[in-house]
């Protein structure tokens, strides 16, 4: 697409002189005013633009200066620099939920759960932070969808001849049953836990690594909820309550 660059009246041409006789042509690379085209997002600005004339080739450095607006939006995080293991792990080991857990099993996620939340809200309160806005990258997004979409068709186009898939039902001679669970020992829990990835998400109480850190405390709470067999507790029966669903318009196909 071609563009009248003289309905930029801040455009600045660049011209260098035509070589004299004898020397390198690397001295004027450009003999005809050329424009310098610079694109940025919404939130920056250029605030400069160098073009020394080229010295080791035909081709000179780009001297560009921008300016970045960004915002800044608060937030809360837990004061993770000040907490103290050994006090919370005191504290833990004779609270109820360490001495004395509560025998229904929706008491004891209950009990799980508020000591925990409890314990680090001493031990590592939430404070205030301001956090850097950044703009969202739209282009990131359409790139993602149109590479799935792409994988989408070449999978449709290698089986559009297959007939359909026979799904029969299996003989009931190898069918089997599942009436019972055998319950697990704290020593197994313990390892689980110990081996556990330290991923985690909003609802849990606590991160993941301080419940690997405290797997002897926790050990035998967990494997009270595991074998509360026949029952799942109340309190997982909910979602976070400030998830944030971006729409996004998908072309039908």
């Amino acid at each position: 697409m071609r563009q009248d660059y003289h309905q930029y009246p801040e455009a600045q041409p660049l011209t260098y002189k035509q070589p004299r006789p004898g020397r390198s042509v690397t001295d004027a690379h450009i003999r005809s005013p050329a424009y310098i085209v610079v694109i940025v997002g919404s939130d920056t600005t250029v605030t400069s633009v160098n073009v020394p004339p080229p010295v080791l080739s035909d081709h000179s450095t780009l001297d560009l200066r921008c300016a970045n607006h960004h915002g800044s939006t608060s937030a809360t995080c837990r004061e993770w620099r000040s907490f103290n293991y050994d006090d919370f792990e005191r504290d833990l080991q004779r609270s109820s939920l360490g001495c004395s857990p509560p025998s229904d099993v929706n008491e004891l996620v209950t009990a799980y759960d508020d000591t925990l939340t409890s314990l680090l809200d001493v031990y590592a309160p939430y404070r205030a932070v301001r956090r850097s806005t950044r703009p969202s990258q739209d282009w990131f997004d359409a790139v993602l969808a149109k590479h799935f979409t792409s994988k989408v068709d070449k999978i449709r186009a290698s089986t559009a001849s297959d007939g359909p898939p026979d799904i029969g039902g299996r003989p009931s001679s190898v069918l089997s049953t599942l009436s019972s669970f055998q319950h697990v020992t704290v020593n197994e829990v313990y390892k689980l836990i110990r081996r556990a990835p330290y991923k985690h998400c909003p609802l849990d109480p606590v991160p993941t690594w301080l419940v690997k850190c405290a797997a002897d405390v926790l050990a035998p709470v967990i494997t009270s909820i595991c074998n509360a067999s026949g029952c799942f507790p109340d309190f997982y029966k909910k979602k976070p309550s400030d998830c944030l669903f971006e729409e996004t318009v998908i072309e039908s196909r």
